[in-house]
């Protein structure tokens, strides 16, 4: 591996945090270059780009000592969001197919059939001030006013 990657390295680190910061990072050059270049050599470039990118992402201090020195814990949070996400993702598609079958409006639009053809929202306009909003279509009488107004008596 090139002697200059970990010069490399710490320029992407000082650049991310001026851009984060709006202060120039101060420290030590060549110790810096070398723990950066150590970190590379263990983790290789692109993982250790992307785990700076992590990095900023998601923390609001940033020590170039403590990532250099705790990047293997950067590396199991960066797993644990992985996981996290990829279960998210499918729970929401769990439940937007659960949606489905009850036939409970996805976004606000029915994916199939409406009710009957009519829209299932329906428009209504407050008797005080005219303003006009949009509510899921109900059984009973529509409210005459909107909250607001309610609030006004």
């Amino acid at each position: 591996m090139a002697d200059n990657v970990g010069h490399k390295f710490y320029g992407v680190f000082k650049k991310k945090y001026f851009d984060y910061h709006g202060t120039p990072y101060r420290g030590n050059v060549y110790r810096d270059a070398a723990m950066m270049k150590r970190v590379v050599e263990d983790m290789g470039q692109g993982a250790a780009g992307q785990l700076l990118d992590f990095y900023f992402e998601k923390r609001s201090s940033h020590d170039l000592k403590w990532f250099c020195f705790n990047y293997d814990s950067l590396l199991e949070e960066v797993e644990r969001v992985e996981k996290d996400n990829a279960k998210r993702s499918l729970l929401r598609e769990r439940t937007r197919e659960r949606m489905r079958e009850l036939r409970i409006p996805v976004g606000g639009v029915f994916d199939g059939e409406d009710f009957d053809g009519e829209d299932p929202f329906q428009r209504l306009r407050c008797r005080s001030c005219g303003i006009e909003w949009f509510r899921e279509r109900q059984r009973g009488r529509p409210p005459v006013q909107c909250d607001e107004c309610k609030g006004r008596k």
